[in-house]
C-alpha cells in the first residue's frame, strides 16, 4: 500500500505538473496577444424588444490568434480571471471601446456601449482614476454613453467597496 500511494502522489504531481505549465504557456499566449494587439471587439447591438430600436451595443472581446483564428472569450478569459493580466485586459477594451465610440461620433452616431468589467480591474484602488484617464483620453465621448457590466460575482464579496465604487463611478463627468 505504501506503494501504491506513492505512485498516486507522483501521479498527481504529473498531472499538477502539467496543469501548471498549461496555464503557464496560456498566460504567456495571451501576453503575446496583447502585446501583438491581436484582441479586437466585435458589437452586439442591444435592440428595445417592443419597438425594435437599436438602443446601444455590447463590446465583445475576441482574440484573433493567427494560428487558431477566432477565439471567443470562454477560451482564453477564464485562465486570466484572478490574474493581473485581466486588468490589461480590461483596460485594453475599454480603450478600443472609446476609440469606436469616438469614431461613431464623428460621423454623427451616439451609441451608448456596455462594456464588461473584470472584478480584478474593480478591486484596484485606482480603478477610477484610471477610468477617469480614459475618458479623458477620448474627449469626444460622454460619460454618461459609457456603461459599465460587473459580470464576476466575486465583485460582490466586499460590497462596502462595491458600494463605494459605484458612488464614486456615478459622479464621473468628463
Amino acid at each position: 500500500t505504501a506503494y501504491r500511494r506513492q505512485r498516486q502522489m507522483c501521479i498527481r504531481d504529473r498531472a499538477s505538473d502539467a496543469a501548471i505549465r498549461i496555464k503557464r504557456e496560456s498566460l504567456e499566449q495571451i501576453a503575446t496577444a496583447i502585446a501583438q494587439r491581436e484582441l479586437v471587439l466585435y458589437y452586439q447591438p442591444q435592440v428595445n424588444m417592443q419597438t425594435g430600436e437599436v438602443v446601444g451595443m455590447e463590446a465583445l472581446v475576441r482574440w484573433l490568434h493567427p494560428q487558431r483564428g477566432l477565439l471567443a472569450p470562454s477560451q482564453f478569459l477564464p485562465v486570466i480571471e484572478d490574474h493581473d493580466m485581466a486588468i490589461a485586459i480590461g483596460e485594453r477594451v475599454l480603450d478600443m471601446a472609446l476609440s469606436q465610440m469616438a469614431q461613431w461620433l464623428a460621423v454623427g452616431l451616439r451609441m451608448p456601449v456596455s462594456v464588461n468589467v473584470f472584478s480584478k480591474q474593480l478591486q484596484q484602488e485606482d480603478f477610477v482614476h484610471k477610468l477617469r484617464q480614459a475618458l479623458a483620453a477620448h474627449p469626444s465621448v460622454p460619460s454618461s454613453a459609457l456603461e459599465l457590466e460587473i459580470v464576476e460575482t466575486s465583485a460582490l464579496q466586499d460590497m462596502a467597496q462595491v458600494s463605494g465604487l459605484m458612488h464614486a463611478l456615478s459622479l464621473i463627468h468628463i
